[in-house]
């Protein structure tokens, strides 16, 4: 399934804000949780090369698998295709994901190391439009890990769970932001560029 999301950078003051404003906002639900992710790959960078990413999300002690394929990114909307499959523990396990997609791939049975982690505190919010489009808003808070070197993770994502690729941008306007900026950059370009920066 693709993945369409609006990705920004906001500063830690702002999000304080922010978390204000969302909480006086008209939303279906909300939820807070702490999120742990270790993305892997090959010693060659064999992921990183063609512009995948794969990791291993924590969350409750519950494991998922998931690969971000490559895709499209334009002033801050990404739209990729994505892969989840549930773990039974944090190690990866690639043939459970080529199984359930039924995906050709010969990347297959190729060893995998762990490269970085991403580790986060964050908020969503459900909002429904008036369209009956659905987008969640996530508010992340944390590390970015490679080694012994370390960078913020302070970012909105808005999320369409359902409807209008356009109705992203009408939430957007709606809810009036300051001190943000759109970003090309996904948590795992940033976490393979930390990577490469501490060799």
């Amino acid at each position: 399934m693709n993945e369409i999301e609006l990705k920004l950078l906001i500063t830690e003051e702002s999000a304080v804000d922010f978390i204000k404003k969302m909480d006086s906002f008209a939303f279906l639900q909300k939820e807070e949780q702490f999120l742990t992710n270790c993305y892997y790959d090959t010693a060659d960078n064999f992921f990183a090369s063609h512009k995948m990413g794969l990791r291993v999300r924590g969350k409750n002690q519950q494991f998922e698998l998931t690969l971000k394929t490559n895709g499209e990114v334009e002033n801050g909307l990404h739209i990729r295709s994505e892969y989840n499959i549930a773990l039974t523990d944090s190690t990866p396990d690639l043939n459970k994901l080529v199984k359930k997609y039924n995906l050709e791939f010969d990347w297959i049975n190729l060893p995998l190391l762990p490269v970085f982690s991403t580790d986060f505190h964050r908020t969503i919010w459900l909002v429904k439009m008036p369209n009956c489009s659905e987008i969640e808003i996530a508010l992340d808070l944390g590390w970015i890990c490679a080694g012994t070197v370390k960078e913020r993770i302070c970012e909105i994502e808005l999320e369409l769970k359902k409807g209008e690729k356009a109705d992203l941008f009408l939430l957007l306007q709606k809810l009036n932001l300051v001190d943000v900026a759109f970003y090309d950059l996904s948590k795992a370009q940033r976490g393979y560029a930390l990577a490469k920066n501490c060799n």
